[in-house]
């Protein structure tokens, strides 16, 4: 599944119902963003046995974070 294109479609749709415009540079750079913060969040959800656990929740949304900020900054 690629994350950017459902990104897209999310921002399509937002656009539409906001009557606004994205720059298309603007909208690249978040979808490649939201891309590599829910794949690194799932790979360490993943990674852990037991997905329920405090600590991982906390953990998989710290990475997500930490992603996302490393790509757009």
């Amino acid at each position: 599944m690629d994350y950017t294109v459902i990104f897209d479609h999310v921002c399509d749709l937002a656009c539409e119902l906001e009557d606004t415009h994205i720059h298309p540079r603007l909208r690249r750079r978040l979808a490649n963003a939201f891309d590599r913060a829910i794949c690194k969040a799932l790979a360490i959800n993943f990674s852990y046995a037991v997905p329920e656990d405090e600590y991982v929740k906390k953990s998989v949304f710290r990475h997500a974070e930490r992603g996302a900020r490393d790509f757009v900054a």
